[in-house]
Formats: C-alpha cells, structure tokens, sequence
C-alpha cells in the first residue's frame, strides 16, 4: 500500500481522540464508570456501577446508542466493550453522558 502511513496515522489520530472523549466522559461520572485506558488496540472494556445488562437496555431504548454488555463476551455483568476507531463515537458518548446526567 502506498498510503499505509497515511491510512495508519487517520486511524491512531481518531482511536486518540476517542480516548479522551471517554476520558472525559469517565472522570464527569467517577461513580458511574470506571476504566483502565487500554496500551494497545482500538477496543476498551469499561467497568460500570451496577448492572450493565439493566443499563445498556436502557441506554438503547432511550438514546438509541447501543454498548455490549460483558455478559455477550461471557465476562459478567459489570463491563461492556467500547470500540474506540468509529467515526460516531463523540456523537455517542455525548448522548451517553447526557443520558448519565439524567439517570
């Protein structure tokens, strides 16, 4: 690939920028959500206060922005995967925390 360089900077800049806007999102709701910041990959697994399962069905019927409960992954019921390398995820995370604020 000719562009590789150019193709691989476009995708660590968006992963980047999604990290602080969860960041961001984490330390507005310290009581809520919990994460250690991944080293590597463009995917986190958040820790949640509560059932995750209760809440991402909630978030989704309210919001319309869908998480995956750590039950789908067989890891229980207090995380949830994020994908960090989409293009939609301020607009997600600014639902998400404006459904925090309200719940």
């Amino acid at each position: 690939m000719r562009h590789a360089e150019t193709l691989a900077a476009r995708s660590r800049k968006i992963v980047i920028d999604n990290f602080k806007y969860f960041q961001v999102l984490v330390d507005a709701h310290p009581t809520k959500l919990h994460w250690v910041k991944p080293t590597s990959g463009t995917t986190a697994f958040p820790r949640w206060t509560g059932s995750v399962s209760a809440m991402s069905e909630r978030l989704l019927a309210d919001t319309g922005v869908l998480l995956l409960p750590g039950p789908l992954f067989d890891s229980g019921d207090a995380h949830f995967r994020l994908g960090l390398g989409r293009l939609d995820f301020p607009e997600s995370m600014r639902l998400f925390g404006e459904w925090l604020n309200r719940n």
